[in-house]
């Protein structure tokens, strides 16, 4: 289904894309490709409303694409989101998981001897 989501990005047809991607998601819930793709591609629209809820699964991944995330923060951030109901929780999250990867960068480099 990714392959199909994908070519329809490229037909210029993202909500179409993210219809095949939410499926292919409740349908395998570990497909983090896919739902980086939706994650993606949910940022980039205007149709935001399911964003916070994708967010907090790729969150609960294994090592979801920084990228992605930061899309998600600056899209979340917004004002098409100001009255969502979950946007400070899933910007607090966000906010988190970047501290954290923040940390073991710094701890990783006092371990690297000069």
């Amino acid at each position: 289904l990714q392959a199909v989501a994908a070519r329809l990005v490229g037909l210029g047809h993202a909500a179409h894309a993210r219809t095949v991607l939410t499926r292919a998601v409740d349908l395998n819930p570990l497909d983090q490709a896919a739902l980086t793709l939706l994650v993606r591609l949910s940022a980039e629209s205007a149709q935001v409303d399911a964003l916070p809820a994708h967010v907090r699964r790729l969150l609960q991944m294994r090592k979801p694409s920084q990228e992605v995330l930061a899309l998600a923060y600056r899209r979340l951030g917004s004002d098409l989101l100001l009255l969502h109901p979950d946007q400070a929780k899933v910007l607090a999250e966000l906010d988190a998981h970047f501290a954290r990867g923040r940390d073991r960068v710094r701890h990783k480099a006092t371990l690297i001897p000069l």
